[in-house]
């Protein structure tokens, strides 16, 4: 194999590599997206704007304690939330159906969305993030 073959390969290889990568991003956004819709969209709207006066818009300070996101995700809420100011008080249900992946396409999307973070948010520290809920 001459050298001009190998660089094709090893630049094609590359290439495809970071396609993937792109890929897999894309692919957790938009199942975070689809599960975002069916699981939270109802109160806080699918542009995450909420229902003045009942459900909170989701804001960025909400997005960028890992772990607070995933608990709150995967086990709801029952205590008042200030918002923008604002007092909520009405309980946000827990979603004890979703497995660790979806909670982590969930919170990829928001956090891609709120421009937190452009990561994949991996599934194993959902894992550790829940195991630490109060």
């Amino acid at each position: 194999m001459n050298q001009l073959s190998r660089l094709f390969i090893r630049t094609t290889t590359i290439f495809f590599f970071f396609a993937l990568i792109f890929y897999s991003e894309l692919l957790f956004a938009t199942d975070g997206e689809t599960l975002f819709k069916a699981n939270c969209a109802n109160c806080h709207q699918e542009k995450g704007s909420g229902l003045e006066g009942l459900y909170p818009v989701i804001v960025k300070e909400y997005l960028v304690n890992n772990q607070k996101l995933a608990c709150m995700i995967k086990n709801g809420m029952n205590q008042p939330i200030v918002v923008n100011g604002k007092n909520y008080s009405r309980p946000m249900p827990a979603n004890l159906q979703l497995k660790d992946l979806e909670i982590a396409e969930i919170m990829t999307f928001l956090q891609n969305q709120y421009k937190v973070s452009e990561q994949i948010t991996p599934t194993d520290s959902v894992v550790v993030w829940l195991q630490k809920c109060n």
